[in-house]
């Protein structure tokens, strides 16, 4: 086959081999040996008429004792100082990686305050007049309007229903961060409508506080934040933000919090399964700082409501103290009928070991994202 027929990637990439090889110091014959595959076709490969499978790919790399996007070409492995930069960020954490990034920001006069201070992002529920109040405002700072909904089509070339319908809620969170980050790019002042949904995805929510000048949180530091109601939580997301927390932001929160109850909330894998058990044993009940309302349709729709009487369910809204004080403990206890020696709660907090403490149980037990009294 002539050079010139020859595809130009393939070309390129057998000439990677090749050159990498020889680095190395290896025969074709020991990276045969090492990656099992056969010499003709690392030789095919290193002529560029070899068109071998992302398994061969790997094999090859890992004999070659390099990645595999430093075998096919990948923008990060063209220089030296590509590479230098790679291997100086490899194992480093999130916070890590963002202190670099904001360095490098700085070295190129990208991405700063200065870039950020002039954007303006609401965040809020459908139908909430994001984007009426969002025209009247960039109209009076005479900044452009961008609704990134509109935004997210483009990019996607069909409808938002339709993305959700075709490719699903992942796809649809891709677009929606490719929307944004061009947004970002494309406009240093503006004033940007969010879909209503975009704080369920911390990633992109997380990159419209930062453009907007707060700073990005963590799930594990939201995890953090958890325990001592909405009001506090919301306190604590804006003050770990970097953003003054609006009026009205609770209420905000609530009423999200509300339609979205059961988007991310599972049950762990075998929970249903280990209530059936204790239920044959013990006396099951659910304290929480949640509404209750809100708790009941949590249970209903993981179908764990069976497993609770009525009266066994207590809210954070109920004539009852919020925990960590233990008079709700102790309600349920006297319920059932048991003493607190005989008393376990299941909790997902600090709140819920204090609160255990204090009502003097035999042992608290921390899990994730579930309050269970069981008493036996």
């Amino acid at each position: 086959m002539a050079t010139q027929d020859k595809d130009p990637f393939l070309l390129a990439l057998g000439e990677r081999v090749r050159l990498l090889r020889s680095r190395r110091g290896l025969t074709r014959k020991s990276v045969s040996v090492a990656s099992g595959v056969s010499e003709r076709h690392l030789a095919n490969l290193e002529y560029g008429i070899g068109n071998a499978s992302i398994l061969v790919l790997q094999h090859v790399a890992n004999a070659l004792d390099c990645s595999l996007a430093e075998l096919v070409g990948d923008m990060t492995t063209r220089s030296p100082e590509w590479l230098l930069l790679r291997e100086l960020l490899r194992g480093k954490s999130d916070a890590e990686l963002r202190r670099a990034r904001l360095a490098l920001a700085s070295v190129f006069g990208e991405g700063g305050a200065a870039a950020r201070g002039r954007r303006i992002a609401l965040v809020g529920l459908r139908g909430a007049g994001k984007s009426t109040l969002g025209q009247q405002l960039a109209d009076a700072l005479e900044m452009p309007f961008v609704e990134l909904s509109r935004e997210i089509e483009r990019v996607a070339g069909c409808s938002i229903r339709e993305i959700h319908d075709l490719y699903g809620t992942n796809a649809y969170r891709r677009y929606e961060r490719r929307a944004l980050d061009e947004t970002v790019r494309l406009h240093p002042e503006a004033v940007i409508a969010t879909p209503g949904g975009i704080v369920a995805e911390p990633a992109t929510f997380n990159a419209l506080l930062e453009s907007c000048g707060g700073g990005p949180l963590s799930e594990a530091q939201i995890g953090r934040m958890v325990g001592d109601g909405a009001a506090t939580l919301v306190a604590r997301v804006f003050e770990a933000s970097g953003l003054d927390q609006p009026a009205g932001a609770l209420d905000r929160y609530l009423a999200f919090y509300d339609q979205r109850l059961l988007h991310h909330t599972r049950p762990y894998a075998g929970m249903a399964e280990v209530l059936d058990v204790l239920g044959q044993h013990a006396t099951l009940a659910v304290l929480t700082n949640k509404p209750l309302a809100s708790t009941r349709r949590i249970l209903a729709g993981l179908d764990l409501a069976r497993h609770f009487a009525d009266d066994a369910v207590l809210g954070g809204d109920g004539p009852l103290p919020r925990k960590p004080d233990p008079a709700g403990l102790r309600h349920l206890g006297a319920r059932a009928n048991v003493t607190g020696e005989s008393t376990l709660l299941v909790g997902d907090s600090v709140i819920d070991w204090r609160t255990a403490r204090a009502a003097t149980l035999a042992a608290g037990i921390s899990a994730r994202y579930m309050n269970v009294l069981l008493t036996t």
